[in-house]
């Protein structure tokens, strides 16, 4: 992981960024099945222990009926997980077939949505989540889906280099400079200080700042848990 600074020529590349979130889902989705695995190996022991007319007296335990429901519903759940993450991936892959082809406008919501789930995995090693909070409406921007990983990927290595620990919740908005995400630190450890120092620039755990750390942004003076990530303009449907 890097310092959080994001160009196109240095420290990241499209490439990387790919390959950072890839890898995070994919090893979210082997805990998932491995899971599934365990779930299903349970119910198939179950199922032969009744074939075999259960105990001695041709009863499977309560235990053993409880875990198996326990587990069957665990498998459902992390079907779901599983799916989620296969819509994800499907997402970031079409965003890697698209490059940077021109007039490309995308949703920031939509992708606010897909990171949470693309870097949930990378995010718990840190002791973070990134929320999406959902928005009424679809939020454009004239900018790559590449771009905006890129940019959302480097608040993620801000806010690990800084000890991480916290919570970010992601807001597609739009003012009037145009379209953006709404940063919140929503809830953070011991290290949370130390985060929005980093988030605001602070040279010395951020020595490489600028570029791309122009467009973040302290919302309010008086207010230090809300970032605004400017991504420039586009309209809404």
């Amino acid at each position: 992981p890097g310092t959080g600074r994001i160009t196109r020529d240095n420290f990241m590349d499209r490439s990387e960024c790919t390959s950072r979130l890839l890898a995070s889902a994919m090893h979210e989705l082997r805990n998932a099945l491995a899971v599934i695995r365990e779930s299903v190996g349970l119910a198939s022991d179950v199922a032969r222990i009744q074939a075999r007319g259960g105990d001695a007296a041709g009863n499977i335990s309560k235990e053993m009926k409880d875990r198996t429901v326990e587990g069957l519903e665990d498998v459902q759940r992390q079907v779901s997980r599983a799916s989620e993450l296969a819509d994800a991936v499907d997402f970031l892959g079409e965003a890697v077939a698209a490059g940077e082809s021109s007039g490309q406008q995308c949703d920031l919501s939509r992708v606010t949505a897909v990171f949470s789930v693309l870097a949930r995995r990378r995010a718990r090693s840190f002791h973070m989540e990134f929320v999406s909070e959902s928005s009424d409406e679809p939020v454009w921007c004239a900018k790559p889906v590449m771009d905006v990983f890129m940019d959302l990927l480097g608040v993620f290595d801000i806010c690990s280099s800084a000890g991480g620990d916290v919570k970010v919740g992601m807001k597609a908005m739009r003012r009037k400079d145009g379209a953006g995400i709404l940063l919140t630190l929503i809830a953070g450890g011991a290290s949370k200080d130390i985060v929005v120092s980093a988030l605001t620039g602070t040279p010395s755990i951020m020595p490489d700042a600028g570029g791309w750390c122009d467009r973040l942004m302290i919302w309010n003076k008086d207010d230090k848990k809300h970032f605004w990530l400017s991504l420039g303009t586009g309209q809404n449907a």
